[in-house]
């Protein structure tokens, strides 16, 4: 009896941590939906999405953080990270963009 007890603890604990890394995952995988919604947005030309745009990348970074931290057993796992990283490299491409666009048009007008 007491080791069906001990089982059942054991289990129901199991079950716990399963739904909680899914919920993590899950919650992940809904943010990212959100922000391709809005990218596509602004694709259109929405400029007022570009705020929703920013604090959505940096709910989407949060989640990333989260599941990074409670993957990493090591517990080297970084949470410290906001959207300054990902606007850094937002910026980059777009001017990289912006570099070919104006060769591609410089190279078509020869």
């Amino acid at each position: 009896v007491a080791w069906a007890a001990f089982e059942e603890a054991y289990i129901i604990a199991l079950i716990g941590i399963e739904a909680e890394a899914r919920s993590l995952l899950t919650r992940a995988v809904e943010e990212e939906h959100k922000l391709h919604e809005l990218e596509a947005k602004l694709q259109k030309g929405d400029a007022e999405i570009e705020e929703k745009l920013h604090e959505q990348r940096r709910q989407l970074l949060s989640c990333i953080s989260r599941l990074n931290a409670a993957a990493n057993l090591g517990w080297k796992g970084r949470k410290d990270r906001g959207t300054e990283v990902l606007e850094a490299a937002l910026s980059t491409l777009k001017a990289d963009d912006s570099i070919h666009s104006i060769s591609h048009d410089r190279e078509h007008l020869q």
